[in-house]
């Protein structure tokens, strides 16, 4: 995976294959991006260290606020509702 993407999970099938007969495998493979951007990027499929399936890959990675951003946000959210409050009371 390219910097700023972290693999998670990826997927393995092995084991012995009749390759006369075309076959299906499905795996999940899960991706968090650490650093916002754009990242493109190839998963390959290898029996015997050859290539034999490519899938081309585009993830959008976004800024995604932490807890503590929210619970910052809350409370002056909460202070501002409160100043409000008192001033129309006086």
């Amino acid at each position: 995976a390219p910097a700023g993407v972290l693999v998670v999970h990826a997927g393995c099938i092995s084991g012995a294959f009749d390759r006369s007969i075309d076959r299906t495998f499905s795996f999940l493979t899960t991706f968090t991006g650490v650093t916002a951007g754009t990242y493109d990027f190839n998963i390959a499929a290898t029996v015997d260290s050859g290539v034999v399936a490519l899938e081309a890959d585009h993830i959008v990675v976004t800024a995604v606020p932490e807890p503590s951003t929210y619970a910052l946000m809350s409370l002056g959210l909460a202070a501002a509702a409160f100043l409000r409050r008192r001033r129309k009371n006086a």
